[in-house]
């Protein structure tokens, strides 16, 4: 190898990559320039590469020169039970520069592949227009119901009675349930608030354009959605060269932030006394269904929560 990486580096990290990320998988596709001559038999690197292969069930596909000066330095690998690629050619590209200079050292390698697309998560959700309640209207509901006149009863009772009734003028009359099928993605490491609301600025441009249908506010989406591309590429750059220059000369460092890891998030912590207030807070905030949950005296709120990180 011509990089001034170590043979046995390489080995040593080429197959703890296998097993990492190759073993027990069969619809994946490694290429490259692994700068060994695999078409001779008596190269003894070429050889322990082979090796590697056969050891973890892998095939290599290329059986002709890919180099100008002859030898197969560039491999196509896949499972040995895969069927990912057919029509596998090596052919000339005839590159020249501006003088007509052949500028080319490697041939190019063709082949088709058919993979699979993973299957497209999806979940039903459930949700309330609570922004869209007639207030007026709730506050009468309210104020005809049994939820005012009751002034008897145990604090269990009286909240049981509080949501029973609530949820009945909300479910069925106020903010009738909705339910939606959503698509289900990853979440990017990359995607930022900045991203976040140049994306939720699009979609209002958006819907301001399809109301009106003037040129100018079809203009101005436009204008919006070429800043938010541009904006998408600078972050991903940006973000992906943070990552791999952190990683200095750390090779395994690099593919596993390429390519992506398990992280385990816990919440954060908080004290049992300020829990059940924060729960309050956020709910008054949120929704008008739970907005007089400060009228219950709640005379115990000690909430211990465990975290069993596997």
């Amino acid at each position: 190898m011509n990089n001034g990486l170590l043979t046995s580096l390489f080995f040593d990290e080429w197959s703890n990559f296998l097993v990492e990320y190759v073993t027990g998988k069969t619809k994946f596709l490694i290429v490259g320039d692994f700068n060994f001559h695999v078409d001779h038999p008596n190269d003894p690197s070429a050889q322990r590469f082979t090796d590697t292969l056969k050891n973890h069930g892998l095939v290599q596909h290329v059986q002709e020169p890919t180099h100008v000066r002859g030898h197969t330095l560039d491999v196509v690998i896949t499972s040995d039970s895969s069927d990912i690629i057919s029509s596998l050619s090596v052919s000339d590209p005839a590159l020249s520069d501006h003088l007509g200079r052949v500028t080319r050292d490697h041939f190019a390698v063709n082949f088709k592949t058919a993979p699979t697309k993973p299957a497209t998560l999806r979940k039903e959700v459930k949700y309330q227009k609570f922004s869209a309640i007639d207030l007026t209207a709730f506050k009468q509901d309210i104020a005809d119901s049994v939820l005012l006149n009751r002034m008897s009863g145990t604090s269990t009772e009286l909240v049981e009675d509080y949501n029973s009734n609530l949820t009945t003028l909300l479910d069925e009359r106020h903010a009738p349930v909705i339910r939606k099928t959503i698509t289900l993605r990853p979440n990017q490491q990359w995607y930022s608030e900045e991203l976040y609301e140049a994306k939720h600025t699009r979609r209002k441009l958006e819907r301001k354009w399809r109301r009106s249908g003037l040129t100018v506010d079809h203009q101005i989406y436009c204008e919006h959605c070429a800043s938010y591309n541009r904006l998408l590429a600078s972050t991903k750059v940006r973000y992906f060269s943070e990552k791999i220059t952190a990683c200095g000369r750390d090779q395994r460092g690099v593919t596993s932030q390429l390519i992506g890891g398990k992280t385990t998030r816990l919440p954060r912590d908080i004290a049992g006394e300020e829990l059940p207030e924060t729960f309050r807070d956020f709910s008054s905030i949120r929704s008008p269904k739970y907005a007089t949950l400060s009228r219950v005296q709640i005379m115990e709120s000690k909430i211990h929560l465990v975290f069993n990180p596997e």
